[in-house]
């Protein structure tokens, strides 16, 4: 037997047993104990099966559960507490910088802000101890300046966790890619609104019609296929923010029922503009827009006859 098995005593015992006796339900064995028969193999494996399906349920349930009461999921630690930040920007039309003020507001960062008119910054855009780069929206942090609306909001992304994780690179180049699809609309606005080139009604109207559908239907796509209700890491970050910028701009001053042919994305708009921290802001930004139109007197500021009956 030693030389057949090579087992301890018992053990080649037990085998021997096995090998030359008829199958039974009470085989003993040292270390596994009472030998079950066949059924209770079977029995303890459908269990086994059983208790994964019952778990893969669960879990779906309570996703399922989780998205129908659209609960936030929860933000990535925060980098660093902002302090000392100064805000400058020129006044409107010429600049805008709401969706940097709703981040330092949702995030609940104290800011100072300093509107410039374009006679000030006219005077001051050349000195490079205020202004190194000449170009607004400024942030200014214990002294550090950073300048224009991307690179700020990157920056107050990484010190309030509104950004995405050092492993979703993925995610991160998505967001990237909605930035760079949305920045020729913000530019062709800016140009629209500032310059009497821009507020020819042909290219206002080229803008609206062809320019701005083109890139909500692609921001519509990117919602929908991804099944998310953010664009970057499916959680609030600094490129919703960017582009519920350029979004309501448009809403404010052009046309408030701009996303009805796009639900997906006029959900995703709500979300952002009714959060507790940035619904009394958003409220002053319509409140504002109202007031300057009806105190406005000059007529390129306001959208043609031919442009309004087409929208």
């Amino acid at each position: 037997i030693n030389a057949e098995y090579m087992g301890t005593p018992s053990e080649c015992l037990f085998f021997f047993e096995m090998k030359n006796k008829a199958p039974a339900e009470t085989y003993y064995h040292p270390q596994k104990g009472v030998a079950r028969p066949a059924f209770a193999e079977w029995l303890g494996l459908v269990a086994n099966l059983m208790c994964i399906f019952i778990g893969v349920t669960l879990v779906l349930c309570i996703e399922a559960i989780w998205g129908m009461f659209d609960f936030e999921p929860p933000q990535p630690t925060q980098g660093w507490n902002m302090k000392k930040v100064v805000l400058t920007d020129l006044e409107k039309p010429y600049g805008s910088s709401d969706a940097i003020k709703m981040m330092l507001i949702d995030s609940g960062v104290k800011f100072e802000e300093r509107i410039l008119t374009k006679e000030e910054w006219d005077q001051t855009k050349d000195n490079m101890n205020e202004h190194p780069f000449a170009q607004l929206p400024q942030l200014s942090e214990n002294g550090q300046i950073i300048s224009q609306r991307v690179p700020i909001a990157k920056y107050i992304g990484k010190a309030t966790g509104l950004t995405t994780a050092q492993w979703e690179i993925m995610e991160y180049l998505r967001g990237e890619e909605v930035i760079s699809g949305v920045d020729p609309i913000w530019k062709s606005y800016q140009e629209i609104s500032i310059t009497k080139e821009g507020q020819n009604g042909q290219n206002l109207q080229n803008h609206l019609q062809i320019d701005l559908p083109d890139v909500l239907k692609q921001l519509q796509y990117s919602l929908a296929t991804n099944g998310k209700k953010y664009f970057m890491a499916n959680r609030l970050t600094y490129v919703d923010f960017l582009v519920w910028e350029v979004i309501d701009v448009h809403r404010r001053k052009y046309n408030e029922s701009l996303l009805t042919s796009y639900p997906v994305l006029f959900r995703w708009y709500k979300r952002v503009a009714t959060r507790p921290t940035i619904k009394p802001y958003y409220k002053t930004l319509y409140k504002s827009n109202k007031t300057k139109t009806d105190e406005s007197k000059q007529p390129e500021q306001k959208v043609p006859e031919e442009v309004k009956s087409e929208l």
